[in-house]
């Protein structure tokens, strides 16, 4: 690992798992992250006696041009593998993710009906300008960040790859178009001082999921990075209330038993 890459180089930023109940929390970071992003939401809720299993996606942790080498379908890919592991361990699975690892959260509720609910935090349904990426990416391989200085305790890339971008843009696309295929309760945060993600993005996915149980929560001082922010203990409350009301509800069909 080149270091020279990275905002917080020091920081751990591996796949790990927390063994702890039946319930199991798969958590997925975000575009150019590291599971740094959701380790703190995971030290938060393993102590309510959840088992927490968070990833590391394909071409993070590694360099800017191995994520330009990647494309989406190696995410949704991880996705799936991350899923069947808690599975096999968890018989009631909820999905979580922030950024980019909500949409990979949609995904699996989209092809898994046995998973009990979706959280969101700052989904990237829709980002300001991903779009440019197409043609940045045939000029240059990366584009510096804006605000990539910022004091949260963040491991990550510190430019944009220009062609992993378009593969974002392109993964936003499939999953806008298969929202309605999710029934199962969905809960979104949104942070009011988010500058990446597009203001009605939390609505978009509400509108267009087919779920009887669906919420939005806003922020108004958090950032995109709302669970490494001053928020994080009301989220990781709201969140346990969340997966409470769910758990104790009657269990779908297709949900293995015990």
């Amino acid at each position: 690992m080149d270091k020279e890459f990275f905002l917080n180089a020091e920081l751990d930023g591996n796949s790990f798992t927390y063994e702890g109940n039946k319930i199991g929390i798969l958590l997925i970071h975000g575009f150019t992250a590291t599971t740094t992003e959701v380790r703190l939401l995971a030290n938060n809720l393993y102590k309510h006696g959840y088992t927490i299993h968070a990833p590391l996606l394909t071409g993070h942790g590694t360099s800017p041009d191995q994520l330009n080498k990647t494309t989406y379908q190696a995410w949704l890919d991880n996705a799936e593998e991350a899923y069947s592991l808690l599975h096999q361990k968890c018989s009631i699975v909820f999905i979580a993710g922030e950024s980019m690892g909500a949409l990979l959260s949609l995904y699996l509720a989209m092809k898994h009906k046995e998973i009990c609910g979706v959280i969101c935090y700052s989904p990237a349904i829709s980002v300001r300008f991903l779009w440019i990426s197409l043609i940045a990416r045939l000029f240059k391989p990366e584009i510096p960040k804006t605000g990539a200085s910022d004091d949260l305790p963040w491991k990550g890339y510190k430019v944009n790859p220009t062609s992993a971008s378009a593969e974002l843009y392109k993964l936003q696309k499939r999953i806008r178009k298969d929202l309605k295929s999710i029934q199962q309760p969905v809960c979104v945060f949104i942070g009011g001082k988010d500058i990446r993600i597009s203001h009605n993005a939390g609505k978009y996915i509400l509108d267009h999921v087919s779920s009887s149980r669906k919420e939005i929560h806003l922020f108004e001082n958090s950032p995109h990075c709302m669970i490494l922010a001053q928020d994080l203990p009301i989220i990781t409350e709201m969140t346990i209330t969340f997966i409470q009301d769910i758990s104790k509800s009657p269990a779908p069909q297709s949900l293995p038993s015990n």
